[in-house]
């Protein structure tokens, strides 16, 4: 059995018993593994311990529960495997920086501070891009021109770089083409912005929108599968990088740098994902 697969097979047995009182040593047992073995290939294929994934997933859980029902804390936290209300509050507090109950007052699950089960597509993609590996790159403040709406998918990011395209082929004024993907205040019940701009000088013509972001430090990743492995790329850096890193993610926003104007049908293979960080 490959990696992939039985690491799959891990995730899907991790899933099956996130209400059940399990060890680790279960979960290596079902994929006929030796404990060493499997804590060091499922670290390799998912950039989590399989105890902080079980940990996480059984908190995310927890935290739907406690948004979408009325069942008391104490309930919740046995329900989800853990001991006591003290030890279930301060897992809870790591994960998502509040106790449970204030949590359960404020009643948003944003959907970025939540850990997701992890999919076929997500290992297979992290095994084609050998796990995550950031450099620092300090970018000068950036200017640029372009479109911006609510992001509702890769067909309203196709149209938009396409009509980009469009207004700036053969333009020699045109220099990087790049996006942003914002995360505002009440986001998760809107969704998220998208811009698409380029550099250039031209004037703006009132279709565009001029933007400007401050010089800052980013962390820089590369991206590889085009557009269609785009969001498993997003995933893993908002729910395993960004969790593990110690960095603040401050502003909330991801920035995207192309070599040229994707269009319909035409992105790239790969490109720069940057996450703008300051220390914690």
């Amino acid at each position: 059995m490959d990696s992939v697969t039985s690491m799959t097979a891990a995730v899907r047995f991790i899933e099956e018993h996130l209400t059940d009182e399990i060890t680790i040593g279960d979960v290596a047992t079902a994929v006929h593994c030796s404990l060493y073995h499997f804590c060091r290939v499922f670290k390799r294929a998912t950039l989590h311990t399989p105890y902080d994934y079980l940990m996480r997933r059984r908190l995310t859980k927890a935290a739907r529960a406690l948004v979408g029902d009325d069942a008391r804390v104490i309930d919740i936290a046995l329900d989800f495997c853990f001991a006591n209300p003290e030890t279930f509050t301060r897992a809870f507090r790591r994960m998502f920086s509040c106790s449970p109950s204030q949590f359960r007052k404020a009643g948003i699950l944003d959907p970025l501070a939540m850990r997701p089960p992890l999919t076929d597509e997500h290992l297979a993609h992290l095994a084609l891009a050998d796990g995550l590996h950031p450099t620092p790159e300090d970018l000068p403040p950036l200017h640029w021109v372009g479109l911006m709406t609510l992001d509702h998918g890769e067909d309203q990011r196709n149209a938009l770089w396409g009509f980009m395209s469009s207004l700036f082929e053969g333009h020699r004024g045109v220099g990087g083409a790049w996006s942003v993907t914002c995360y505002p205040e009440g986001w998760e019940r809107h969704g998220p912005l998208y811009y698409a701009g380029v550099e250039t000088k031209v004037p703006e013509d009132g279709l565009l929108v001029a933007k400007r972001l401050p010089a800052a430090r980013y962390a820089r990743f590369g991206h590889v599968g085009g557009a269609a492995a785009r969001q498993l790329t997003l995933d893993t850096l908002h729910h395993t990088w960004l969790p593990q890193s110690g960095m603040r993610w401050a502003p909330r926003m991801v920035v995207e740098r192309f070599e040229g104007l994707p269009s319909d049908g035409d992105w790239p293979v790969s490109w720069d994902v940057l996450v703008p960080v300051i220390e914690a």
